[in-house]
């Protein structure tokens, strides 16, 4: 399924509360209240995986409350919220929590629950069921309304949950929607206290080694330009071994340099059709994108594309032109 995303944006300040009570609280069935000393603000990307729920939301400062209601689709479901940023504050069965960056807390089923932001900030909540993680966790009734620390299973989740809501891992193949649905439960079942040794070994096996490699592959698109980017390089920010960075791409079918050199040629292209580039020059584009070499770039450009670099320009050009 793709990503429905909701947004204040675009919305006229004098009808963002309608607009927020309309297309948010009401389908979750809560009260919303936001603090008048700030402009309202609100958006949401959500994404339903095989199984789980994924929502990452930033409010404006605010207050909600109601009650974590049974899912037609998973049932009785447990709700993981992790502070992406804003220090969000939650209650639930007289239990309060102040949750700091990759913090987290899991909601029990069916209870009432408050929560608030005093300042603008982002949730990443997840609705899993319950009888999910009961199978998986020795005591799970303990693990509920318990402040998570900040560790490097929550860091994973924040990260890996970002790359499928915001189109870096946009496969809506049922097979594959299902593996980002079970590392996902996998991160939550790490991030928990309590869970049996052989789950958590395969949660790490699976789970923890996908999210890693989705995080290495963000870091690798945004420093593709880089003048110090290399595999040791790479490997350092991360404190791991070259090797072993080579062998997560070798397990996926692909060397590191192939994927580095396909994420520098999908650069280049897309900044080929940008009528904001048209007085750049392809040698000044292909370097900018990481290239150093402008006949090894030409060359693979065409390999991978079936135009040359040129031929791109133009026909984005005429597009355009037909369009206008």
């Amino acid at each position: 399924m793709s990503v429905v995303r909701i947004s204040t944006d675009r919305v006229p300040h004098a009808q963002r509360r309608e607009y927020v009570e309309e297309h948010f609280a009401a389908i979750r069935r809560i009260s919303i209240d936001f603090d008048e000393a700030h402009p309202i603000s609100f958006g949401m990307a959500l994404r339903v995986l095989p199984g789980i729920k994924l929502a990452e939301t930033s409010f404006s400062p605010f207050r909600s409350s109601g009650r974590s209601p049974n899912d037609g689709e998973l049932g009785t479901v447990a709700f993981f919220a992790l502070a992406l940023n804003g220090a969000p504050c939650l209650s639930q069965n007289g239990c309060r929590s102040d949750l700091s960056r990759y913090c987290a807390r899991l909601e029990e089923p069916d209870q009432p629950y408050v929560a608030s932001m005093s300042k603008s900030g982002s949730i990443l909540g997840i609705s899993i069921p319950r009888h999910e993680l009961a199978a998986r966790v020795k005591s799970l009734d303990a693990s509920f309304s318990q402040v998570i620390i900040a560790n490097a299973a929550t860091r994973l989740l924040a990260s890996y949950a970002s790359a499928i809501l915001h189109d870096t891992m946009n496969d809506d193949a049922p097979h594959e929607e299902a593996v980002f649905a079970a590392h996902i439960c996998d991160l939550i079942l790490l991030a928990l206290p309590g869970a049996h040794p052989d789950e958590t070994e395969i949660a790490s096996e699976r789970g923890l080694r996908a999210a890693f490699f989705a995080r290495l592959k963000a870091d690798i698109r945004a420093n593709l330009a880089h003048p110090d980017f290399s595999l040791e390089w790479l490997a350092g920010r991360h404190v791991v071994r070259p090797r072993f960075v080579q062998n997560l791409f070798y397990a996926a079918g692909e060397s590191f340099s192939q994927y580095v050199r396909d994420r520098r040629l999908d650069e280049a292209h897309t900044a080929l059709t940008r009528p904001e580039n048209a007085g750049r020059s392809i040698a000044e584009i292909a370097f900018s994108s990481g290239f150093g070499d402008i006949s090894w770039f030409n060359n693979s450009f065409r390999k991978r594309f079936g135009m040359t670099p040129s031929d791109v320009r133009a026909s984005a050009t005429v597009n355009r032109n037909l369009a206008s």
